[in-house]
């Protein structure tokens, strides 16, 4: 048995899952459960979460492209040099 908490505090009891039982019917047996999204990342998820099916292929690619956003900001910065110049490649000398 697996034990749920729901959203007004009550415990359900639930079957755990088996090669004959179905995700949907367990699923439906809980009722609304409530999510406490902390991070910006998963804020931009919530109107899939909300959706009444989810989309596993969907929420990869919104995480994947949230992910190529951040490491724009980020990624490859020293912290003496200025942003614009952080990228820039020397120029190779012509001999």
């Amino acid at each position: 048995m697996l034990s749920v908490k729901a959203s007004d505090n009550t415990i359900n009891s639930l079957p755990l899952l088996s090669p004959f039982s179905s995700t949907s019917n367990i699923l439906a047996s809980l009722g609304p459960v409530q999510v406490e999204l902390r991070s910006e990342k998963m804020k931009g998820l919530k109107k899939m979460f909300k959706s009444s099916k989810l989309n596993a292929s969907a929420i990869k690619l919104q995480l994947t492209a949230q992910s190529q956003v951040h490491v724009k900001h980020s990624r490859f910065l020293d912290f003496g040099e200025p942003v614009s110049s952080a990228r820039k490649r020397q120029r190779r000398e012509v001999v």
